[in-house]
Parts: C-alpha cells; sequence; structure tokens
C-alpha cells in the first residue's frame, strides 16, 4: 500500500456502515431529508450559539464539490460574509470525505488556517 493512500475505513468501520444501512428505515430518511433544508452550516454558524456570535475565528475547509463534496460553490458568498473570504478553504479534488482521501491535502489546508 502506497503512504500517500490511506483506506476508507477499518474492517470494524465497513461492517458498522454495512449494518447501519441494513438497519435504515427508507420512510425516515425520506421525511428527513425531505424535511430539513440545507444550508451549508450556515444556521450552526451564524445562530445565536455558534461560534461567529461569540466571536470565535472559523474557518470553513471543504472538498470540491466537483469531486462529490456537498458544499456548493453557490454557498460561499454567504459563508464568506460570516467568516471571511480568506477563511474559506478548498481540499482541491477532495471528495465527501476528503479527510480520508486526501490526508495530506487536508493537513495542508488545516496548517494554512492555523497560519
Amino acid at each position: 500500500m502506497a503512504l500517500e493512500r490511506i483506506p476508507t475505513g477499518s474492517v470494524e468501520d465497513v461492517g458498522v456502515r454495512a449494518d447501519a444501512l441494513l438497519q435504515l428505515d427508507p420512510g425516515t430518511a425520506r421525511a428527513v431529508f425531505r424535511s430539513t433544508p440545507w444550508d451549508g452550516a450556515v444556521g450552526a454558524l451564524a445562530g445565536p450559539m455558534g461560534p461567529v456570535a461569540a466571536g470565535i475565528p472559523t474557518w470553513v475547509i471543504r472538498g470540491d464539490p466537483r469531486a462529490g463534496a456537498y458544499l456548493p460553490d453557490d454557498a460561499l458568498p454567504r459563508l464568506a460574509e460570516l467568516v471571511g473570504a480568506s477563511h474559506l478553504l478548498t481540499v482541491a479534488g477532495g471528495e465527501h470525505s476528503f479527510t480520508r482521501g486526501r490526508p495530506r491535502a487536508t493537513l495542508a489546508a488545516l496548517l494554512d488556517a492555523i497560519r
């Protein structure tokens, strides 16, 4: 195995995920996804208990939407209003689980954030 590659999970991790899929109630999952508008975490960031309201410097590190990450480009203007454009970082080529799939790029983004 190349050092650049991190597996997607241990055997136990994969087993837990598979078991969770077997126990999933499709009706409940549909109800959750249809009833809750997804806002790219803006509500959590901007809410009265969120880090922005508390004056805590906050960065948003996301994967690349073209690689399957969930935070779309059209959410960036609002996030930039909240945390500042210089606090928005994208892991190029990073998929949804970019911390696993691109650990070195993730670490570089974290280091950029804390400099």
